[in-house]
């Protein structure tokens, strides 16, 4: 500096030698010292000072050394890193390209007569600029370039000199995240000491094991604005200001998020669309970008001197005006690395040409222009790009694979689409057209799965899902037509191989809440811990992880466990809110979600594709589709969910969700594995069917000896045919629950099973429906008898009692405001219903299982015995049903079969502690009835 040793520098006069102007550092050469200088980013120089027991000073001051004073033994040195671009002699720097040349790409210095043109000049001014990139020198003046991306081409100008100013990267513009400092750096705030923990969001190796996957969160995170990455952990920065600094730190890489790229320099353009969208008020660019950002679709903004908003949502280009600003929006994220990777849909060798449209290098020269072809494109997934051309893919399932091909770049637009990997079934190798395998591809013993080749678990791989996740040693499925593969080996499905028309899938139920291990959970918050919120299971009941996984998907309410060699099954009915640090210990939450005919664009329905009703589902706004998912695994009855942008349904109407229809971007999703048999009758197994306590405040139980009731079915068939009845109790004996109020169960006590009886069903959602015949405009008085209720219970009982007695009730139709109740005999039943604010329609289905039900056939007095059927003729009084792939049939009532019946005797009042009287509670005679000793008649079924 200054041409001379025995000089110590300074910062922009001779006083300026503040501590914040350098990094003091120990070097035991000025070899040493250069090198320090050479890795730290942003250094302009350094002071060397032998006698001072080699004193290194690295300096990092914004605008340089400008200056030096005299100091014996010292050396003060400049760094100046330029190199020549392509030779650098008669060359001009550009852009992208030779023809990208924009004033907004750097600051012209004009020279004077007194000063004269000085390259040392125009390098010192490079110097002393924050995010130099390099320099254009001529004699006419000097231009100091902070392109972001720096100085990428250049073009052929006679006395002109082209320098880069420090490293060149020339993919630091491949994806919208650019590293600050090069490698090894960690992200900090204002300054190298600046970290807090309100800075960022720290975010396990389970949820982003990968840079791409922690990049992905990145894009999907509002307010994000910077990562940290290591192996370890993902940081997504938030700081309003986002990342000013960096410090070394082995491992660890520092990205800022930089979406937006300037269109044709960006200064004094706007850009103009056909047609021109509205504007919209903003008061920065940044906010503008904002709006961009929250759109369905953007692929540019525009901002004006005057503060208004342009957002495009398709193709546009830019025209000169003064004070606007024109930016595209380019979120793209590297596939597997992106350079020398051609991109594929499930696998590898997974690409055909309807998964993208293709434009020659003569349409499309570069890789920015693919990258605007993409912007411009609605739905578009990411490019691929190479020597070839450019692929603009829109395949609906996006890029889920790549294949290494020298030359080749791979870019997804955006992260990777959340409701994609919703499911807990996750793709395996892509999923379709493979085949499971064990621990490789040649490890497929018949030890490893089961084959069900019966309907209905044959018939579509939702079936075949369910039936997974009825099974609690189930790793995953492989489905095939006509066949469905359970795979329970103990380590899981870890590899596939190609077969056609048959699909792999692997079973993960379980997550963690923020992707770390070493977590214990939590309730409300990470100081929220009671021993009531999960059932506590020894080594020696639980001896490995699996098995802890087993005892949650068995325990009716889990919520997810806690392992640590004790097994911890999470029951608390407000989930798993929260986790604490704590070494060797994992919690995961319990979300048993599949997708329901692809679950991706497919909106939830009831019983078929046009039944909706709000009285389905209960809605939540402004939810991620995590977020919906818990909510849904802590909302009471539960079945399902359906997701679009943000808005979010827990489905929670008894049938469940049984069909779906096309609706873009929707996301219709089943909770747990029960399917449409679980709720084909009147009665619902309480805690999951397990033993323990029945009760219901208003409830009264009145036990039936076995000998009345040796079965539950039996005991069923008696509450079913007794007004009032709310559910039933069995073990040791059978007791029907009357009264007014809902029967529950809690674990412990007796050792019975508790069954809610539940025989009217909503029509049409129920609330806010009138009941109609045929149609919605078939209402005629016949078609039902009228009466008062005092609650919509008291309606249902009185339906119960005329089918008792007459048989004929087909269902309820109640006033909520002025208690009038119908009470439909309509032989035909009720067809439809008609909109009535304060109207309730249900149907009454009484149906009982008989020996379960479930994979039953109906027969009549044996086994094999079924003359009692009928196809076609729905008007004859019914005992029952029986339903299957081939068949529906109805089992008629025979007068013979009722005599012989103990089903005929009916309870009147409930029967048990009841005598028998006449008109009244007083009206007894001898007259009315035969008496016969006990030593006659020794029991009730004589």
């Amino acid at each position: 500096m200054d041409g001379s040793s025995d000089r110590s520098c300074r910062g922009s006069n001779e006083a300026d030698n503040a501590d914040s102007n350098f990094l003091g550092l120990v070097a035991p050469s000025l070899a040493d010292c250069q090198s320090a200088c050479a890795e730290e980013p942003g250094c302009k120089g350094i002071e060397y000072n032998v006698s001072g027991g080699t004193a290194c000073e690295v300096w990092t001051t914004a605008s340089g050394i400008m200056s030096s004073v005299a100091s014996p033994g010292t050396t003060c040195m400049r760094y100046e890193p330029f190199v020549a671009a392509d030779g650098g002699v008669d060359r001009a720097c550009r852009g992208v390209d030779a023809d990208d040349d924009w004033p907004s790409y750097y600051t012209v210095y004009e020279y004077t007569w007194s000063s004269g043109p000085s390259i040392e000049e125009c390098k010192s001014r490079c110097m002393s600029t924050p995010g130099c990139r390099g320099v254009e020198y001529t004699k006419a003046n000097c231009k100091v370039w902070t392109r972001q991306g720096g100085i990428q081409s250049t073009a052929s100008s006679v006395g002109s000199l082209c320098m880069r100013f420090g490293n060149f990267n020339s993919l630091e513009l491949l994806d919208a995240f650019w590293q600050v400092d090069g490698d090894d750096r960690a992200c900090r705030g204002a300054t190298r000491d600046d970290l807090q923990p309100s800075y960022y969001t720290s975010v396990g190796p389970d949820k982003a094991g990968s840079l791409e996957a922690c990049k992905g969160l990145c894009v999907r995170t509002a307010g994000c604005n910077a990562v940290q990455f290591t192996s370890s952990e993902c940081q997504l920065w938030t700081r309003s200001a986002g990342v000013e600094a960096t410090v070394a730190q082995p491992g660890s890489t520092c990205l800022l998020f930089q979406p937006f790229r300037p269109v044709d320099g960006s200064q004094d353009r706007l850009c103009v669309g056909t047609p021109q969208p509205s504007a919209v008020a903003a008061n920065s660019l940044a906010s503008c970008q904002m709006m961009c950002q929250d759109s369905e679709w953007c692929a540019g903004v525009s901002l004006d001197a005057t503060n208004n908003c342009f957002i495009f949502s398709g193709e546009f280009s830019s025209q000169a005006n003064q004070g606007s600003q024109c930016v595209s929006y380019q979120p793209f994220i590297a596939a597997d690395g992106g350079v020398d990777r051609s991109c594929r849909g499930s696998h590898e060798d997974d690409v055909r040409s309807s998964y993208y449209r293709a434009y020659t290098t003569a349409e499309v020269p570069t890789l920015e222009d693919c990258k605007l072809k993409c912007a411009f494109t609605e739905q578009c997934k990411g490019l691929d790009f190479s020597a070839e051309g450019c692929n603009v893919w829109t395949r609906s399932q996006g890029i889920q694979a790549t294949k290494p091909t020298a030359g080749a770049r791979c870019l997804r637009y955006g992260a990777p689409d959340p409701l994609q990997s919703a499911s807990a079934f996750e793709n395996v190798d892509g999923g379709m057209n493979r085949a499971c395998r064990g621990q490789d591809e040649n490890d497929n013993l018949d030890s490893h799965y089961t084959v069900h080749t019966l309907w209905p678990e044959n018939s579509s791989m939702d079936a075949c899902q369910r039936l997974c996740m009825r099974t609690a040693v189930c790793k995953g499925i492989e489905f095939r037509l006509g066949a469905c593969e359970i795979w329970t080996l103990a380590g899981g499905i870890q590899a596939s191989v190609g077969a056609d028309g048959r699909a792999c899938l692997r079973y993960s139920p379980f997550q963690s809440l923020d992707g770390f291990s070493d977590r214990v959970c939590r309730g409300s918050s990470p100081t929220d811990t009671k021993s009531s919120y999960y059932n506590l299971y020894s080594p020696a009941e639980a001896p490995t992880l699996d098995s802890c996984k087993s005892l949650c998907m068995t325990t009716p309410g889990c919520r997810g466990i806690e392992y640590r060699g004790w097994c911890e099954v999470w029951i608390r009915p407000e989930g798993i809110g929260a986790v604490a640090p704590s070494p060797g210990s994992l919690c995961t939450r319990y979300l048993p979600f599949i997708n329901i005919e692809g679950g991706t664009d497919r909106a939830c329905r009831g019983v078929d594709p046009l039944d909706s009703f709000s009285s389905y589902y209960k809605f939540f706004s402004g939810t991620t589709v995590d977020e919906c998912k818990v909510l849904c695994s802590t909302t009471a009855g539960c079945k399902g969910i359906e997701y679009r942008d943000g808005r979010c349904e827990v489905w929670t109407r008894r049938g469940g969700i049984q069909a779906s229809t096309y609706t873009r971007g929707s996301l219709c999703m089943s909770y747990g594995g029960a399917d449409a048999f679980d709720d084909s009758h009147a009665f619902t197994a309480l805690s999951g069917g397990t033993s323990g306590s029945c009760s219901g405040a208003g409830l009264v139980d009145f036990p039936v000896g076995l000998e009345m009731a040796p079965s539950l079915y039996d005991c069923q068939v008696r509450c079913a045919s007794t007004p009032g009845c709310r559910g039933v109790s069995f073990g040791s004996v059978c007791a029907i629950w009357l009264g007014s109020g809902e029967l529950s169960a809690s674990p412990g006590g007796s050792g019975d099973t508790c069954h809610s009886f539940e025989p009217f069903r909503d029509v049409d959602g129920g609330v806010g429906r009138a009941c109609r015949g045929a149609t919605l405009t078939d209402l005629q008085d016949s078609y039902y008898s009228k009466s008062s209720a005092s609650s919509l219970e008291d309606c249902q009982d009185q339906c119960a009692r005329l089918s008792e007695t007459t048989g004929t009730c087909k269902g309820i139709s109640f006033d909520t405001a002025s208690g009038a109740c119908r009470l439909w005999t309509r032989p035909s039943g009720i067809e439809a219903t008609a909109t009535a604010s304060t109207w309730v329609c249900q149907r009454y289905e009484p149906f009982v299982p008989l020996d379960g039900g479930r994979n039953r056939a109906c027969g009549g007095t044996s086994s094999d015995y079924t003359a009692y059927h009928h196809i076609q003729d729905p008007f004859q009084a019914i005992r029952g049903v029986e339903f299957s792939q081939q068949r529906f049939r109805l089992m008629p009532l025979g007068l013979e079969e009722l005599a012989g019946s103990a089903d005929a005797f009916q309870p009147v009042e409930g029967g048990v502690g009841r005598a028998c009287r006449g008109a009244n509670s007083t009206d007894t005679q001898a007259s009315y009835y035969d008496y016969y000793h006990p030593s006659l008649v020794a029991t009730m079924s004589r």
